[in-house]
């Protein structure tokens, strides 16, 4: 799978999440509205609670909206020679080939591809696994501390 395809079917999902949060934005609003306010229950709880839930979500959306332009303006390097935001790598973690995208944002998506039914899984260089690759090579050894666990990829491929 090329690796805009790849991006594009990451870019599709996170739409999709956005989508949603913008839909439970509006309806967790619309509760908070309808429910009753200290005079009417002797509690505000509901109205607290509704009020926090949508703060957070609201949070949650503009953040994913951000990750989203940042996918959107990368450049897509066709043969990077080591692991950086834009590249896709192949390690080899106990025996088990695994694909991973280094992208800004949409971490933990994943993008099957419908010929040879490999995953790719969106992974932020921030995170463990991703400080772990970025800079790698092909050959290179990466140490990626997951949890509790250490554990050692092997990388294959940098493209």
């Amino acid at each position: 799978m090329e690796k805009k395809n790849i991006i594009d079917k990451i870019i599709e999902k996170l739409e999709k999440e956005i989508e949603i949060l913008d839909e439970a934005v509006g309806s967790i609003h619309h509760a908070s509205v309808e429910a009753p306010g200290a005079m009417q229950s002797h509690s505000d709880t509901s109205k607290f609670q509704n009020k926090t839930s949508e703060e957070n979500t609201i949070l949650a959306l503009n953040t994913k909206k951000q990750e989203l332009t940042a996918i959107k303006n990368i450049p897509v390097t066709e043969k990077p020679t080591e692991a950086r935001i834009g590249a896709c790598v192949l390690v080899d973690d106990s025996g088990i080939e695994k694909r991973f995208i280094i992208l800004p944002g949409g971490a933990g998506i994943e993008a099957w591809d419908s010929e040879t039914f490999d995953c790719y899984t969106a992974i932020t260089p921030d995170s463990p696994l991703g400080k772990a690759l970025v800079g790698k090579r092909e050959g290179s050894i990466a140490m990626a501390k997951i949890g509790s666990k250490e554990k050692k990829l092997s990388v294959k491929k940098v493209w």
